[in-house]
């Protein structure tokens, strides 16, 4: 799997801005590229994440939005 990383289009500032400064070279995806490639990601529900790393192992790491 390669990394990639999902950023919802609502991600607050600080979320997006991390997700340049420390994933720069990094993929990209849209929600639906999200969904497939995550195989019905579900927990948390892409909707509840500011964004999403995954990493070559296709391990993912969630950053929720701030409540």
């Amino acid at each position: 799997m390669k990394p990639c990383v999902y950023v919802h289009p609502k991600a607050p500032y600080r979320i997006k801005w991390l997700m340049r400064r420390y994933f720069p070279d990094v993929p990209r995806v849209s929600v639906k590229e999200a969904e497939a490639e995550f195989g019905g990601f579900t927990d948390p529900a892409l909707a509840d994440c500011a964004a999403i790393f995954v990493d070559e192992r296709g391990d993912a790491q969630v950053f929720p939005f701030p409540h």
